[in-house]
């Protein structure tokens, strides 16, 4: 813990090897997703080709996707306490 947050990581899943570097590339890019809700954050990343069809008409439907990439918070956890006033760093280099 450092000035007193305890922060979050997340490591890409093996079973996704599309979700970042030259394999995301060579995939035309994809999707991330992310659900919040008072209990959970949920993360799932789709490669191009396997985009979700809800996703593309813009009706998403995260209980038809699968285990999520990332889960934060949980049963007694209040994820709204602690996620909060939050930025989206993506480093594309």
């Amino acid at each position: 813990m450092q000035d007193g947050q305890a922060g979050c990581s997340y490591a890409s899943p093996t079973r996704d090897p599309t979700s970042y570097g030259d394999a995301f590339n060579a995939a035309d890019g994809g999707v991330y997703a992310l659900e919040w809700d008072e209990e959970f954050l949920k993360m799932w990343h789709f490669p191009r080709a396997g985009i979700p069809a809800d996703i593309q008409v813009g009706r998403p439907q995260p209980s038809g996707w699968g285990l999520p990439h990332a889960l934060f918070g949980g049963s007694g956890c209040d994820a709204d306490t602690h996620f909060f006033n939050m930025s989206l760093v993506l480093n594309i280099v």
